[in-house]
């Protein structure tokens, strides 16, 4: 349990630095206090890099497969 814990811990506090050293693509969250708005905003940074992540694997499968390549 109190592994759990700390991993939660770790992983919200690591969000949070995250969302407040990068800034997110779009609208900011709003969300109170402040701590709970970096923390969203550390989320909302990963899910955008994990799209982009996924999107350039993407077109590298399609390259490898000799397919025709569109810029999105």
């Amino acid at each position: 349990m109190l592994v759990t814990a700390l991993f939660l811990v770790t992983t919200t506090v690591l969000l949070a630095g995250l969302g407040r050293a990068v800034r997110p693509a779009g609208p900011l969250p709003d969300a109170e206090p402040a701590f709970a708005r970096h923390v969203v905003a550390g989320v909302l940074v990963l899910a955008q890099l994990s799209a982009s992540y996924s999107q350039r694997i993407e077109w590298y499968v399609r390259e490898m497969r000799g397919e025709p390549l569109v810029h999105a």
